[in-house]
């Protein structure tokens, strides 16, 4: 998964831009060709959670189409027993579109993950909660020092405060519930099976709830993806206007950044006017969504003017 971080300048957060949520690479029994139809398959429904942020609803999509290979784009086997999968682009998305699984864009925000102090020295287990967060399109980033027993679980200003200091958007945290210690966490595979106590602190809310290492990762994407997420249901056009547009590579970035967007279907340039660059979107899902997804891209800063909000359009600045 490429990674792109970007400085937000709400909060000074972090938000990434997530790249090859079209591909996936999967473990394959063998290289027989049933074992191969069926990798394909779990390679299917690894890329629409990717894209849909939503797990359940996207493996019973992957499972139930029966010939998940025409849309295949390339293919090859990989080192590890595994079959790296990449689907077609326009195929994917009409199959988003078919189904009503939401839209999750690439432009995501980043989450904060802090483990006790009994698991901060086992890379195993960080390196299990990556690949999940792989495997979702989370952006992560860890503590360098803090561990979640120096938090209460009702303590959220001090853990929105951990949030700003690490330049992130949420932050997830994960507490035993028994008494492991050091010694006992080098068993990873106690770990992973153990029921943990899990708090996910995101956009003033606090959620709380138990389940294993896995679980508490994909609970996590699922609340967050579930937030950023629009219904190809959804359809709005939308007028805009960035302030700041001064130069050819201003006016080049600005609308390369909202053809680059999976929510955006065209983007129609209406008037450029000094340093103002007004366009209209087509887009997957309302004002509100597009309002949530522009919060996480450092590119543009939201400018409250009554003029725009009473005409029905967004005001927004160009901030290199």
């Amino acid at each position: 998964m490429a990674l792109l971080l970007l400085p937000l300048l709400s909060g000074g957060a972090v938000a990434a831009i997530v790249g090859d949520l079209y591909g996936a690479t999967v473990r394959v029994a063998d290289r027989s060709q049933p074992a191969r139809d069926q990798a394909v398959v779990t390679a299917l429904g690894v890329v629409l959670t990717k894209l849909s942020g939503q797990r359940e609803a996207s493996l019973r999509m992957a499972a139930s189409q029966v010939n998940a290979v025409r849309w295949v784009q390339r293919v090859g086997y990989v080192s590890g027993g595994q079959l790296e999968v990449g689907f077609d682009t326009a195929a994917i998305q009409s199959l988003l579109d078919q189904s009503g699984l939401p839209v999750w864009d690439r432009v995501r925000p980043v989450l904060l993950v802090v483990y006790p102090l009994a698991l901060m020295g086992v890379p195993e287990v960080r390196a299990a909660t990556e690949s999940i967060a792989k495997e979702r399109g989370l952006p992560v980033v860890w503590t360098a020092l803090e561990t979640s027993d120096q938090y209460s679980v009702t303590n959220g200003v001090q853990i929105q405060a951990l949030a700003t200091q690490y330049h992130a958007d949420s932050v997830l945290l994960a507490r035993s519930s028994t008494s492991i210690s050091a010694s006992a966490s080098a068993d990873v595979a106690a770990v992973a099976t153990e029921e943990w106590r899990w708090q996910l602190v995101f956009r003033g809310t606090s959620q709380e709830w138990k389940g294993t290492l896995d679980q508490g990762v994909h609970t996590a994407a699922d609340q967050i993806g579930r937030y950023y997420a629009v219904s190809p249901k959804q359809n709005s056009r939308q007028l805009i206007e960035i302030s700041g547009i001064n130069s050819v590579e201003s006016y080049a970035r600005v609308i390369q950044f909202f053809n680059d967007l999976l929510t955006v279907r065209e983007v129609s340039i209406q008037a450029l006017q000094a340093d103002v660059l007004r366009v209209q979107l087509d887009l997957r899902g309302t004002q509100l969504s597009l309002r949530r997804l522009l919060s996480v891209a450092s590119m543009l800063t939201e400018q409250n003017t009554s003029n725009a909000d009473t005409a029905g359009v967004m005001s927004y600045r160009y901030t290199p």
